[in-house]
């Protein structure tokens, strides 16, 4: 995951959708910890607007499809789905990295992934946690070097390592400010990937993925995603990017005043 966001910018962006009240479609509760996320509610790209809602973390260049099916979110190729969410700052890392859980099918050993990106240390280094989904072993893979504050590294980029030896390693990064923020959490799946995820669950909240977006009323709507290009039969269905040609498509973003189109 790419992140150019700093640990307060992270949080002053899901301050300001919230007070805007246009953050993604307002999730609607199926009951205490369940959550239905459907078409139009996963943003297509990653940025200061979007971070703090479910969203494409996955360079659009370099990006799989994703789509919403009966049996749940389909991902195919390379994709980072994932959610900031400010409340995880006030827990642990090892905690949250335990309580992750996802269902899916067809993940095979190598094609899904839990993920985790966090700050840490006095300057807001960055790194992600990614363990597969289907391994029982306890080993947590690096997207960036864990460095010290002389920036001497602790632990390689893409290195696999026990939780306890990567907790370790980032709580002792800089003795001055050994502080640890995780930002958020989802899945990631690789090139050659074909899986279907039902749910995502983090600290006793779980995330189902379902066929129908769930209506803020029967006479309006708020979309906070539109699916990535290009236009298929599984999108059709839900906003969208429409145009045909790949060399001639602007950008779109969210915005607390709406839609942005460039």
């Amino acid at each position: 995951m790419r992140s150019t966001l700093t640990r307060r910018s992270a949080l002053v962006a899901s301050f300001a959708l919230v007070a805007a009240g246009l953050a993604a479609t307002p999730a609607v509760a199926a009951d205490a910890t369940t959550t239905k996320i459907g078409p139009g509610q996963i943003a297509p790209v990653e940025n200061g607007d979007t971070y703090n809602t479910w969203h494409q973390g996955n360079p659009a260049a370099t990006s799989g499809t994703y789509a919403f099916t009966t049996d749940g979110l389909r991902l195919r190729g390379k994709n980072q789905i994932l959610t900031g969410d400010e409340a995880l700052a006030a827990k642990t890392l090892a905690g949250l990295l335990e309580s992750l859980g996802v269902t899916s099918e067809g993940a095979d050993p190598g094609e899904l992934w839990y993920q985790l990106p966090l700050f840490y240390g006095a300057t807001d280094n960055f790194t992600t946690l990614r363990k597969d989904v289907t391994s029982d072993v306890d080993g947590w893979t690096t997207s960036r070097a864990i460095t010290d504050a002389a920036g001497a590294e602790l632990v390689a980029k893409g290195a696999t390592k026990p939780l306890a030896e990567i907790v370790a390693a980032i709580e002792d990064a800089d003795e001055a400010a050994d502080d640890v923020t995780p930002l958020g959490y989802g899945v990631y799946s690789d090139v050659g990937s074909d899986v279907t995820v039902r749910t995502v669950s983090i600290d006793g909240r779980t995330t189902e993925f379902v066929a129908q977006a769930p209506a803020a009323s029967s006479e309006h709507v708020t979309v906070g995603g539109i699916a990535a290009f290009p236009e298929t039969e599984e999108n059709f269905g839900s906003w969208h990017q429409g145009h045909w040609d790949p060399t001639k498509i602007g950008t779109q973003s969210f915005t607390t005043d709406g839609l942005r189109l460039t």
